[in-house]
């Protein structure tokens, strides 16, 4: 295959902006599911329904349950080991590069949960959350540096919440998202591919935006005896990330715009106590991942669509609708302690047609433990969540393949994840 300074030049453009997607495959996309101590001790199982004031972040009518005020804090490690191995007729194009090795890490992600009552029917609740996020690291030099140098994605949230219980054991709630949202990410661009040639000390493009938007939230619980339901929404935000698309070597440098609209999010959690020590509970989740689609990065001076070559710059993602599925248990150990597990099923956003090397994902199940251990002054939330992929994730960037510009790459990946979340709560 004939590779021109044209069509590598469009390649490089066209997957650059692709680090929007993640290779922490905990959670489908870009999304970060670790919003909850609590919850994450069993898989997240009947989050909706309630639990401690951490599960508002998918229902905000769960802090109509907070008896006084409580401030909570938590810290979530993120440790992803996705290790890329270049397959097929990529070893023999990259031949002059070293294998990709391990592209994840290690992350911290903090979430923090403030609720008040304010009267027996009313509470209002505050919150800082980063609900999307991604951190990819590859070095100069990789067989994968033409699709992915690094990328830091990151989206954080202040939610202000209010709650009011409408008649007996029915509450309902909504509050807003103001949503910053942050990408910065980088590759190297194969001009040497023409001759043949890969090297280290290709040029880089990056590409970088941020934006802050609003977005809202909605939710209601209810419970008949030993049931608890619980629905809740987070709607979709349109974000305008405005930043700059650069190459140096390249004599490129330009104020762009790209349009993203991130996914709505529906949760339904059901728990049943089925004896004074002992509850089980179930949550089933739509994320509305169809709203990624293709990005187009236009130029903020113009308005127009950038192009390189004459031809348009874009981002295929294409992502499909996803459902999550958990089911968990509770046991009261003790008058102080409260044990947890749970079980999880998650879909994943991309196909065999959509799947890069920043998102060697596939469908996953999670298993997860935990406990909640109560002091004289604070309660300490610890969760544990093993997350692994149904099957290898198989990566063919060849014809059909929507971030196909001319240059192939084939690859495969087994990633896991291990996932450590820590809350203190303390009740005043």
């Amino acid at each position: 295959m004939k590779y021109t300074p044209k069509k590598l030049l469009i390649y490089s453009a066209l997957t650059a902006s692709t680090v929007l997607t993640s290779t922490v495959v905990n959670a489908a996309g870009f999304a970060l599911r670790e919003q909850s101590a609590y919850g994450q001790g069993s898989s997240f199982a009947g989050v909706a329904a309630g639990g401690d004031i951490s599960t508002s972040f998918w229902n905000p009518a769960t802090i109509g349950e907070v008896e006084g005020s409580e401030i909570q804090g938590i810290l979530n490690i993120i440790n992803a080991e996705s290790e890329i191995e270049t397959t097929g007729a990529s070893n023999v194009i990259y031949r002059d590069l070293n294998e990709t090795g391990d592209v994840g890490g290690t992350t911290l992600v903090p979430n923090i949960y403030y609720a008040s009552e304010i009267n027996d029917k009313l509470a209002w609740g505050l919150s800082l959350t980063v609900p999307f996020g991604s951190s990819t690291d590859a070095d100069r030099g990789d067989r994968s540096q033409y699709v992915s140098l690094g990328a830091d994605v990151s989206a954080i949230n202040i939610s202000p919440t209010i709650s009011y219980e409408v008649v007996n054991n029915l509450t309902f709630a909504a509050g807003l998202q103001i949503q910053k949202f942050d990408v910065e990410l980088s590759r190297a661009i194969p001009v040497g591919a023409r001759f043949g040639r890969f090297s280290a000390n290709d040029p880089v493009l990056t590409i970088e935006g941020d934006d802050t938007a609003i977005g809202y939230t909605l939710g209601a619980t209810y419970k008949i005896g030993g049931t608890s339901l619980g629905l809740g929404y987070r709607s979709s935000i349109d974000h305008d990330l405005e930043g700059r698309i650069s190459a140096p070597a390249l004599g490129v440098n330009a104020s762009i715009d790209v349009e993203l609209e991130t996914p709505s999010l529906i949760t339904f959690g059901i728990k049943q106590q089925l004896s004074d020590k002992l509850s089980l509970g179930f949550t089933f989740e739509r994320a509305d991942w169809s709203t990624v689609g293709t990005l187009l990065v236009r130029s903020s001076v113009t308005g127009g669509v950038v192009t390189l070559g004459g031809n348009p710059v874009a981002v295929p993602l294409n992502y499909v609708d996803t459902n999550f599925y958990s089911i968990g248990g509770e046991y009261k150990y003790s008058s102080s302690m409260t044990l947890r597990s749970g079980l999880g099923y998650d879909e994943t956003t991309v196909s065999d047609t959509t799947r890069t090397t920043q998102l060697p994902d596939n469908d996953r199940y999670w298993l997860s433990f935990g406990l909640t251990k109560q002091f004289k002054s604070f309660d300490l939330d610890v969760g544990y969540t093993y997350v692994r992929l149904k099957e290898e994730a198989e990566i063919n960037i060849g014809p059909g393949h929507a971030s196909f510009t001319g240059l192939p790459y084939t690859g495969r990946s087994d990633p896991t994840v291990h996932i450590l979340s820590i809350g203190v709560t303390k009740r005043f």
